[in-house]
């Protein structure tokens, strides 16, 4: 099995011995390319997660105060939640697929 972990944190050296080894270089490029999307994914997913927040608690600012704009912030955070859902599956998607290399 291989450590993801250790080469997430460092590809060069770790998929250098795995080559070595006999593992097929083609094999690594696509570990790598999932390590990118992953990022990718995981850094968008944060950002998203962050004006959700940020969002859900001018709602409760709003409504407090009787605005009318709590219902269309509420239509955005509802958007945000759909966005973020989509994401999270795709990022379990790609965890699982780097799981079933690992195993090879």
């Amino acid at each position: 099995m291989i450590d993801l972990k250790l080469l997430e944190k460092d590809f060069e050296n770790v998929s250098y011995k795995l080559k070595l080894k006999g593992v097929n270089e083609r094999f690594l490029e696509d570990i790598q390319n999932l390590f990118k999307e992953k990022k990718e994914l995981k850094t968008k997913l944060d950002k998203l997660l962050e004006k959700r927040n940020r969002l859900s608690k001018e709602i409760g600012k709003l409504i407090k105060n009787k605005d009318d704009k709590a219902k269309k912030i509420k239509d955005e955070v509802n958007n945000l939640k759909k966005e973020i859902n989509l994401l999270e599956e795709k990022l379990k998607e790609i965890e699982n697929n780097l799981n079933k290399k690992a195993l090879l």
